[in-house]
């Protein structure tokens, strides 16, 4: 006889392979002496991924190996805005990952949803308070990088 997965099988035949009846179903005693042979019908759950290591994985692709590379050298050679630009790429490219999803309301363009509970009715400012805290964790370090940045040179020359 072909070896089938218990899943395709019918009715009657796994009824048959398992030898219950399909009006009483298993004695007590019976059952009791599968969860001897057998253990619990439990499925146990794998150890899950952490998110840091998914996420680390994700940057193995060449294009991001290559552009973190890049951001590292011209960031060696003092090119901080060439750098900055090349880092916002690559974490604009990590969040097309799938398995990077958790990054996803942290960028900032996923900002901009939060203004659409100003048209709920009753209105919602929740989303747009957290909004105002993402939105400043980002442009802090931004600001005070473009402050270094100009201080250092002659923009106007």
């Amino acid at each position: 006889m072909n070896e089938q997965a218990a899943h395709q099988l019918l009715i009657h035949d796994a009824l048959r392979l398992t030898g219950v009846s399909l009006e009483t179903g298993l004695s007590s005693k019976e059952a009791a002496e599968r969860l001897v042979r057998y253990g619990a019908n439990q499925v146990t759950a794998r150890a899950d991924t952490p998110g840091w290591q998914r996420m680390l994985r994700q940057f193995t692709a060449p294009l991001v190996l290559v552009l973190v590379a890049a951001a590292l050298v011209t960031g060696l050679l003092g090119e901080w805005v060439d750098a900055t630009v090349i880092l916002i790429v690559v974490l604009q490219v990590a969040s097309s990952f799938e398995s990077l999803a958790f990054l996803r309301p942290y960028l900032v363009t996923e900002q901009v949803n939060a203004w659409f509970g100003l048209l709920r009715d009753p209105i919602d400012t929740a989303p747009l308070w957290r909004s105002v805290v993402v939105d400043l964790c980002w442009a802090v370090p931004c600001i005070a990088g473009a402050y270094v940045v100009f201080t250092r040179r002659d923009v106007l020359a």
